[in-house]
């Protein structure tokens, strides 16, 4: 964080990208080459598995992985905004780490789950 700072970005973007590098290097170490014959829930399974590593609980629905809670959930309870912004970028980190392909990241945040939502390009989620 102190290069993004030194590179004059403001604290916000800063923390996204310490998010985002933090999450790459998670993913990394957990990469694992990928067989022949892995399919796309096999990049979810090793998604979800990272995530279950540090602290989510994910579940792999269909073209998404939800994350069940939010490890920072008492911190979240006073600074929303920032915890769940940095949650999206971490996650994104990872799915990058990974080399998990054609994923979107994104802050939707719904009862009973963490805000942030992974799931193909363009998968349209119903309202609930």
């Amino acid at each position: 964080m102190e290069r993004a700072a030194a590179e004059g970005l403001d604290v916000d973007t800063a923390l996204d990208h310490s998010a985002l590098a933090e999450g790459r290097r998670v993913g990394g170490a957990a990469a694992a080459p990928a067989e022949p014959g892995d399919q796309e829930g096999g990049e979810w399974a090793r998604l979800a598995g990272t995530l279950a590593g540090q602290g989510y609980e994910p579940r792999v629905e269909d073209d998404e992985v939800l994350l069940a809670n939010c490890p920072f959930d008492a911190l979240a309870r006073e600074h929303t905004a920032l915890v769940c912004r940095l949650n999206r970028s971490f996650v994104q980190g990872v799915a990058d780490g990974l080399g998990v392909e054609d994923v979107e990241v994104r802050l939707e945040p719904e009862p009973g789950l963490c805000c942030v939502r992974t799931t193909r390009p363009g998968r349209a989620h119903p309202s609930p």
